[in-house]
């Protein structure tokens, strides 16, 4: 009975203690005195790629008011020593599709994501105004704003496979219209359909002579990074078609073919650096980590679009889970099969591969117009988070490899100023006076970094490690 007595005392007393720390940390964010905030004596990367420097940070609303060493607080100022970590801008990061759910949200903001721009798949919602405001109403986290899908936009054509003079005129003013009620600009997906089915002669009917001159993401087909002879011409006929419209071309999930030349890399560097003398410049993002792992498709699919070598199997079923790990070709050279009797063996069987085609990336990384974002597989077996944002995180920390190797204010700009930029995100991406105050106070945490406050517009969204639930985030509409 005594036992009984003394667990119960001691399961009491952790169960009051805890609740007293929850109570304390939600109170506390809650509060009016984070209507103004002085960071302490913290080590600043404002995202311009400048060298860092010790200053204190002066929040006030949802804006940084002050920038400098001794700034001194205000009657009411809530006070915090961060001395010994960093200061960076809120990462800025791209998402496929829609709004991602609260939990979602909350997972990118303990990560080091403040921003997040939708619908970069070519899919959306058309009615813009109605999707944003709906947007507004559903207590953000972080800060959303999307692209209007021109495969959504393509999918209400009568007959998506031809382009009537009328359909044109309808999608020029679907278009205009989108544009007018807030998208920052529009997405293509030549992976999916009806994205496939827009040629860019078509889309220079419909964005011709648009002002503001529009951004639009492109996502290139899987076939155009399967080697270098495929992916100069896709880029030389993108610049052909901005120059032409015009539009402001970005390149989605640039990544260049295993096993390019250098004479290749030069000629495609020189594609996106120039661009010819019609000064158009292509701008985009690339995937510096595998952490986040490579393209991920179902087997079926991918068979016959890729080399067998460049085919890695990724997940099976139990009884071929010995296979995870090995390309086709070297599983097949294990069963003494020739590639297409392994092939038929493994045809029906569910099984996910990945597609290892990386290997050049490393002669773009420092480019000025390409940020940095994580990848995502065009397939997914079952539902699952398509990125995991603590690699975010393990980046900045990296310290190994050539990206590793690079200095992190560099590192810190490719993740929120470019894209901010890119994205024509106006107050975003930097630690500057005036700017929103969407910015991190990381620590150094094993091999990579941990925020310990994640501030969106002026309001913790973490404090200490732990989700404040504080509906921070702003709607981001286009200029």
């Amino acid at each position: 009975m005594k036992r009984l007595f003394y667990f119960l005392l001691v399961f009491t007393a952790i169960f009051v203690l805890s609740y007293n720390v929850w109570y304390f940390t939600l109170r506390q964010a809650k509060a009016p005195a984070w209507q103004e905030v002085l960071l302490r004596e913290g080590i600043l990367i404002d995202g311009s790629g400048g060298k860092p420097y010790k200053a204190d940070l002066l929040i006030r609303g949802s804006r940084i008011v002050a920038v400098g060493k001794g700034l001194k607080p205000s009657p009411g100022t809530r006070v915090i020593d961060v001395s010994g970590s960093l200061l960076v801008p809120g990462i800025v990061a791209t998402w496929p599709g829609l709004l991602p759910t609260k939990q979602e949200q909350e997972e990118f903001a303990a990560a080091g994501v403040t921003t997040i721009i939708g619908g970069v798949d070519g899919n959306s919602p058309l009615n813009v105004k109605k999707y944003l405001n709906w947007t507004a109403r559903s207590g953000l986290r972080i800060n959303f704003g999307t692209l209007l899908g021109m495969g959504s936009l393509r999918g209400i054509m009568p007959t998506p496979g031809q382009m009537r003079p009328a359909d044109a005129s309808a999608l020029r003013e679907g278009i205009k219209k989108g544009l007018s009620e807030g998208a920052v600009g529009l997405s293509l997906d030549f992976n999916k359909l009806p994205d496939a089915f827009w040629s860019w002669e078509e889309i220079g009917k419909v964005c011709g002579d648009l002002h503001p001159v529009p951004l639009l993401v492109v996502n290139f087909s899987d076939e155009v990074f399967s080697g270098a002879d495929s992916l100069l011409p896709a880029l030389q006929a993108l610049r052909k078609a901005a120059a032409a419209t015009p539009f402001r071309p970005y390149l989605k999930s640039l990544r260049l073919p295993k096993g390019t030349s250098a004479s290749e890399i030069r000629a495609i560097q020189e594609e996106l650096e120039h661009a010819s003398p019609t000064g158009v410049q292509i701008y985009g993002d690339l995937d510096p980590f595998p952490l986040a792992g490579r393209p991920r498709y179902l087997f079926d699919t991918a068979v016959g679009r890729f080399h067998p070598e460049d085919l890695l199997i990724a997940k099976t079923s139990p009884a071929l889970r010995h296979l995870v790990g090995k390309s086709l070709a070297e599983a097949a050279k294990e069963r003494d099969l020739p590639v297409p009797a392994m092939i038929q063996q493994l045809l029906g069987k569910a099984i996910q591969v990945e597609v290892e085609e990386t290997g050049g990336e490393a002669a773009l990384a420092s480019a000025p117009f390409f940020c940095w974002q994580a990848g995502y597989g065009s397939q997914q077996e079952e539902k699952e988070h398509l990125v995991d944002p603590v690699n975010y995180m393990k980046l900045l920390g990296q310290e190994d490899g050539y990206f590793g190797r690079l200095p992190l204010p560099e590192k810190v700009s490719r993740l929120t100023s470019l894209p901010a930029r890119l994205f024509g995100l106006q107050g975003r991406g930097r630690i500057a006076v005036d700017y929103y105050a969407d910015l991190l106070v990381l620590k150094k945490r094993g091999s990579g970094y941990a925020p310990d406050y994640v501030f969106v517009n002026g309001r913790p969204a973490v404090i200490k490690g732990h989700i404040t639930g504080f509906e921070a985030g702003h709607v981001l509409v286009g200029s």
